[in-house]
């Protein structure tokens, strides 16, 4: 985990952790290649997240690449 100017702020128990963020985030790249439903996707990161102690989430949106506007389905 680099050390920015954010990730200076965590705790050694956060940093622990944090490289799991990451990971979930790999995750639903990885089964984007096989689901093309976005709520599934997002429901699978959205499980993944919670799964990881003292991590918390406001919301997980699967979006354009482009424009950012949210999907439906990945084409």
């Amino acid at each position: 985990l680099a050390l920015s100017s954010r990730n200076r702020y965590l705790s050694a128990a956060e940093r622990a952790v944090a490289p799991r963020i990451h990971a979930a985030l790999l995750a639903v790249r990885e089964r984007a290649a096989r689901v093309t439903d976005v709520a599934t996707l997002e429901a699978g990161l959205a499980a993944d997240l919670a799964a990881i102690p003292g991590a918390g989430v406001d919301y997980a949106s699967v979006v354009d690449d482009e424009d950012l506007q949210p999907l439906a389905r990945l084409d």
